[in-house]
Order: structure tokens, then sequence, then C-alpha cells
């Protein structure tokens, strides 16, 4: 490539002043500054869609405050989408829209948004304002059910170093959990207990941080059986169709399943075609 290449002017455009992540970084093995034309820099500030969630600093916050604060404290920062729970005789509760929107992703499903089921068997809803508000909404719903128990001198993960006083709202007909940071009222996290974990909240007030809880194992798994589900198998003998495996395709359509449980008709699987 000639001398006459490289433009001039060592700053012709907006993307020849930031560095290049593919420039070499001695200069003698420099490439030519056009060259960051053709590769600018993704900045924090923009970062690809979906790759991390985008919190943006309040303009009550200083700069070096927000540079300087945790992923957890980020977010926590208020939204224009934030919610709260006002519940007469009980404390006043805020479920955040940055928090809610980190959380969708590994447990939309037990808040009956829609999900795939990834390689380790945990769930997957997708991380969308949509599906945040979605589940915010339903979080926020959860004081009004019929059979929802509050425990306002819980712990979450008692017993360990992460653990902290928190407030609880359960649903016991789901086993759905919406926790709470009891020294900020703020929202921390939602899932379906285990029996074992249903038992340990009843009897202690705590959920969280028992044997073998950061062990690894997966705690997302596709919600259990609900009582609308399990009235439709053991009574009307339709099975429910259970959310597709993001890494399987369905044998079955929707109304192939009709068919087969209600009229009786054997649809032919994708995979007989094939076959002469």
């Amino acid at each position: 490539m000639g001398e006459g290449f490289v433009p001039n002017n060592p700053n012709p455009g907006w993307g020849l002043d930031r560095p290049n992540p593919f420039q070499p970084p001695t200069a003698e093995h420099r490439y030519p500054p056009a060259y960051d034309l053709f590769f600018p820099r993704r900045t924090p500030s923009c970062p690809r869609p979906g790759s991390t969630l985008q919190i943006n600093r309040p303009t009550t916050t200083p700069y070096e405050e927000f540079v300087g604060l945790t992923k957890e404290e980020r977010r926590a920062l208020p939204h224009s989408n934030d919610m709260k729970i006002i519940h007469e005789g009980r404390p006043d509760l805020e479920v955040g829209f940055y928090q809610s929107k980190f959380k969708v992703g590994d447990h939309g499903a037990v808040h009956d948004l829609y999900y795939t089921v990834k390689a380790n068997g945990g769930t997957k809803t997708e991380k969308t304002d949509d599906n945040a508000l979605k589940m915010m909404r339903s979080i926020v719903d959860m004081p009004n059910r019929d059979n929802v128990r509050w425990f306002e001198d819980g712990t979450y993960q008692g017993g360990t170093d992460r653990g902290f006083e928190a407030i609880h709202i359960y649903d016991l007909d789901k086993k759905v959990i919406a926790v709470f940071k009891k020294s900020t009222g703020k929202f921390v996290t939602t899932c379906e207990l285990t029996a074992k974990e249903d038992a340990e909240l009843k009897a202690t007030g705590n959920f969280g941080g028992g044997k073998g809880w950061f062990s690894g194992q997966v705690k997302n798994l596709p919600p259990q059986q609900t009582a609308v589900n399990k009235f439709e198998s053991d009574v009307t003998g339709i099975t429910p169709i259970s959310p597709m495996d993001e890494n399987s395709s369905p044998g079955f359509t929707p109304t192939s399943s009709f068919e087969s449980d209600v009229m009786g008709i054997t649809p032919i699987d994708n995979s007989q075609l094939d076959n002469p």
C-alpha cells in the first residue's frame, strides 16, 4: 500500500481520533490512520444490542460518583419505569426497572413469560424492556393474590457472607417468591421455591444460602405444573404444551397437539416425511 493512500489530514473523520482495538501497540507496526474508518472502536456507552444492560447516569448523580458505582449499585439507580408496591399495613416497596431487566432472563418463566430451555436445563427469557415490564407488573400484583404470605422480618441467603435482612412476598399456590432488601425496600430477585426451600422459608423466614446453594446447581428450572395444568391433565386428559427447548425443533405444532389430544387424530411427525 503506497503512502499516497494515507490522508494528509490526520483527523479527517470522527473515527480517526479514537484508538483502534486492532491497532498494533508499537509505533513501527501501526496501521495507517485510515484503518480506523473501517474498524471504529465500540465504546462502553454504545454496547451491542443485548450484550450488556444499558444504564444511564441520572442527571442528579455526578459523573465521578457514577463511574465508581458497582454493577449492583447501578442497577438500583432510578428509572422512569420503576414501580411501587403500596399495600395497606405493609412496608412500601419498589420494583426497579434495571434490576428487573437484569433478572428477567433467568426468572421471567415463573411469571408466565415465554421461555426456552438452555442446555443446562435452566430457563431463558429474552431481556427486553417489554418482558421486564411484564414481570414487574406480575410482582406488583402479587400482594393482591388470594393465597399470599408476607415475611417482613426475613433474611436472604442468611448465614452466609452475602446474607441480609429481607422482606419476602410469597405466593403459596405457585411457590413463587419476590425478595426485597429490607434496608432500602428495593427488589432483589424472584424465583420458584423447591419443597425444601418452601419449608425453610415458612419455618425461619430465610430464603437462599443453604447447603448446595453455591454449588453451581441450576436454580431457574422450568416452572412446576400449575393447578390449571394439573386439572387439564388429570381431568380433561389434555396434556399442556410445554415451551420449546432452544436446541430442538417441535415435532408437532399446537394445532397438531389439539388434533391428537382432543380429536383423536394422530398427525404425521415431520421426520416421517423424509422416509419413503
